[in-house]
């Protein structure tokens, strides 16, 4: 029937928002100091590869030390991108977006 329709397009709706909703707060960036991270007890493992081994991971809860794990770790993965044939490594862009972004084309970019 008619009404019957009707129920069931208002519940699907309602089940469409309420999805959307859990959506969104999953998606909710967290604001704040990070209080603990986990880093490879290996520094030289690849995380992709040890992800779910919790025995090859340590948790570090010292500001500083978190500091240092996530500058090492920006450091190690910027490189990559110097090494590998990445186009921003390759002419022209290796010229007109410089290392240091001082260039025009780096400004844009940055705008």
């Amino acid at each position: 029937t008619e009404i019957a329709i009707i129920i069931t397009n208002i519940k699907k709706a309602e089940t469409i928002k309420r999805i959307f909703r859990k959506i969104r707060n999953l998606r909710k960036v967290q604001s704040g100091p990070i209080h603990q991270l986990k880093i490879p007890k290996d520094p030289t493992a690849n995380p992709k590869q040890i992800a779910n081994d919790p025995d090859k991971w340590t948790e570090i809860h010292d500001p500083t030390e978190i500091a240092k794990a996530t500058i090492a770790r920006n450091q190690k993965h910027f490189g990559q991108a110097e090494t590998e044939t990445t186009p921003m490594f390759i002419e022209p862009l290796k010229t007109s977006i410089d290392f240091k972004a001082t260039t025009l084309e780096s400004e844009c970019v940055l705008q």
